[in-house]
This record gives C-alpha cells, sequence and structure tokens, in this order.
C-alpha cells in the first residue's frame, strides 16, 4: 500500500511440469455493487478478444454495467474488453475504483459471478449479486477461434502455462476526479 492509498498488486508464477493450453492468466476482484458505471481507455466499444482487436478502435469509452455484456443464448464469459490501460468503476456520485496495469489488461465486469456463469443453462438463471461485481483483470486471454465452426485458435492467439508476471495499481476514485487524469498522475502505466 503506497502513502497516497493505493494499492500495488504483482502477480506472478512459474508452473511446474506439464505446460499447456490454458484460457485465461489473470485476477478476479469483488467490487461493491453500487459501483455500476463503467469507463475505460482501451479497445471498444463492444466486446473484442486478442484474436478481434483489429476491429475493435481503441478508445475511451463509458456505459452503465448491463451494457457491457452480451445475453448469450447459454451463459458464457462476455463483455471483454482488450488492450485496457485504466477502468474505473464508480457509483453515481463518481466515487469508486480505479485500476491501471503496468501493461494493458483485458477486462470485463459482470454482475454475477463466474460460477453462476458456468452453473447456468439459460440466460435467465444468471442470478445477480446483491453485494458485488465481479472484475476480471486478465493479463492474457486465449483468442475465440473454435472448432464450432471449424477453424482453431491460431497460434498466435493462445495462452500457454509458462512463467508469467502482470501487475496493477488499484487506485480509490472521487467524483470530483476524471480518471483519465488520475491515470496519468499516477504514471500512465502501459501507456
Amino acid at each position: 500500500v503506497r502513502p497516497d492509498g493505493t494499492l500495488y498488486v504483482e502477480i506472478a508464477g512459474e508452473p511446474d511440469g506439464y505446460h499447456d493450453l490454458v484460457q485465461v492468466i489473470g485476477a478476479e476482484l469483488g467490487v461493491a455493487n453500487r459501483c455500476r458505471q463503467v469507463s475505460y481507455y482501451g479497445r471498444g466499444p463492444g466486446e473484442n478478444y486478442p484474436d478481434s482487436w483489429q476491429a475493435a478502435l481503441l478508445g475511451r469509452y463509458s456505459a452503465g454495467l448491463a451494457e457491457l455484456n452480451f445475453d448469450y443464448v447459454v451463459p458464457q464469459d462476455t463483455g471483454n474488453r482488450g488492450e485496457v490501460r485504466w477502468i474505473a468503476l464508480s457509483d453515481r456520485g463518481g466515487n469508486g475504483l480505479l485500476v491501471t496495469g503496468d501493461q494493458p489488461l483485458s477486462i470485463s465486469a459482470w454482475p454475477w459471478s463466474a460460477r453462476v456463469i458456468e452453473a447456468a443453462r439459460h440466460h435467465y438463471e444468471l442470478v445477480e449479486d446483491p453485494r458485488s461485481i465481479t472484475l476480471n483483470l486478465d493479463h492474457r486471454m486465449l483468442g475465440l477461434g473454435s472448432n464450432s465452426w471449424g477453424q482453431e485458435v491460431l497460434e498466435s492467439h493462445r495462452v500457454r502455462l509458462e512463467p508469467f508476471r502482470f501487475a496493477f495499481t488499484l487506485a480509490p476514485l472521487s467524483g470530483d476526479v476524471d480518471p483519465g487524469r488520475l491515470w496519468r498522475a499516477l504514471g500512465a502505466a502501459g501507456g
């Protein structure tokens, strides 16, 4: 914890043994449910993944939490935004949390947990958590190619379990501070 109240988090790993493909290397955080206003600087405005970043423009975007996710027929991972430099989740007064990565991250924010998504077979089974929002901060993520449509994920968009390190900063956000300005003040990591 830094003197200014920010929290610096570093995650590193070195697998022991078999190195195979994984879906994602990242962190999952719980954020107060009242922080349903989302703004970020990264790829958008729609959901995008490593193998579709060319179709998503780098810019600053804002949306309500519900607007970030897509109602797939069968619930699954949704709403990813790639190459994100910062993301702010705030309440209606602008108070909340700013997250900045040492390098660009892939992010998603859901009103339910990953466990709820995995258990649901239909969208109506997604029960929102009344206390917290799930915030995913991902260092590396598998592309979307799949044998369901005839093409496997390209090698360049695969994630192998190998040594990794990534870091991010959590900073309190108050209503009178612009998240982009605070990001620059924190050092504009990954920019």
